[in-house]
């Protein structure tokens, strides 16, 4: 299993910004030479739980929709389960919705190669 993780400033967290794209150590990691599973999304951060919402797309195509569950880093609750294909050469993203009020927005995703 593998993980990709980010942390966006809620500044830079705005409507139609992709989060993935806004980590630059993730955003080397959008596009690998391999097929990847993905598990689980995990979304926190914010002030408040809820008050964020994101678009997981798949080369612009939305796969699941997700809310931010809690504030900080979270923990394994707060993983929501999801189950798409990251096709090799395909691009995931993950795009706000609805922008966080404050404070960072933390990414786990899960995935399996």
């Amino acid at each position: 299993m593998g993980i990709l993780t980010g942390s966006v400033a809620a500044a830079t967290a705005v409507v139609n910004e992709d989060l993935i794209d806004s980590d630059v150590n993730t955003k080397l990691h959008t596009i690998e030479p391999f097929v990847r599973r993905v598990t689980g999304i995990k979304l926190t951060g914010s002030a408040v739980a809820g008050d964020c919402k994101i678009s997981a797309r798949v080369s612009g195509v939305e796969v699941a929709q997700l809310f931010n569950t809690d504030v900080g880093f979270g923990n394994a609750d707060d993983v929501q389960d999801v189950d798409f294909d990251v096709l090799t050469g395909e691009r995931m993203a993950l795009v706000v919705i609805d922008a966080p009020v404050t404070s960072p927005i933390n990414f786990v995703i899960y995935f399996n190669e």
